[in-house]
């Protein structure tokens, strides 16, 4: 979903590529509780790519 979101905003903003994509992830847990809370995060660098022919 989050790859989706970024090719959306990259389109809005007027660009056709995305460069430097990545995913970080990592999980947060409190002792005590046991309760445990993952994340994903992804993002990148959205450009604009002219083809020079």
């Amino acid at each position: 979903m989050e790859k989706v979101e970024l090719i959306n905003l990259t389109k809005e903003k007027g660009g056709n590529a995305i460069i430097n994509f990545k995913y970080e992830t990592g999980i947060f847990q409190r002792t005590g509780s046991g309760s445990v809370s993952s994340y994903i995060i992804a993002y990148g660098d959205a450009v604009f790519i002219e083809y020079n022919d």
